[in-house]
């Protein structure tokens, strides 16, 4: 069963859960894009009342990918993902600026560090060299979202 929650009236995101199948291969916390829709773990409801207001910077983050993927093209963009970890970087690093557009202030530069360990760390396959470099990404693309370049 799918959910479409509209963000803004200019941002609409299809959401449902995941098949089992695929919640056998992937981690539960790992939200799966496909073909313009946010997949979520049957560990999430999509369909609960709070559901929306729980995830609200998760679901910016994942429109972020889609928004990317319109941009690239969906098939290129997932390539590109899969076999480039610099493409793979500057994606989540400019998915994570506009999440943190979503999270409090207070929670944001342990929000930064912790995507940093995660963006070169084995949930990202290493895609950044070290947590440093990842944070100089992500503080990249915080700026450039920030500026209202990007977003």
């Amino acid at each position: 069963m799918s959910r479409t929650i509209y963000l803004s009236p200019y941002d609409v995101l299809r959401v449902k859960n995941r098949p089992n199948i695929i919640d056998a291969f992937i981690p539960a916390n790992v939200v799966v894009e496909i073909l313009g829709s946010a997949w979520f773990s049957h560990l999430v409801d999509v369909n609960a009342e709070d559901f929306v207001e729980r995830n609200l910077s998760l679901l910016w983050h994942e429109r972020t990918h889609v928004r990317q993927q319109k941009r690239w093209g969906t098939a290129y963009w997932y390539w590109k993902y899969i076999t480039s970890k610099s493409f793979r970087l500057e994606a989540e690093a400019e998915a994570y600026a506009v999440e943190l557009l979503y999270i409090p202030e207070v929670y944001q530069e342990a929000s930064i560090e912790m995507f940093a360990s995660w963006l070169a760390g084995s949930m990202y396959s290493h895609c950044a060299k070290n947590e440093l470099w990842a944070e100089a990404s992500l503080r990249s693309w915080i700026n450039k979202v920030k500026d209202r370049r990007v977003h």
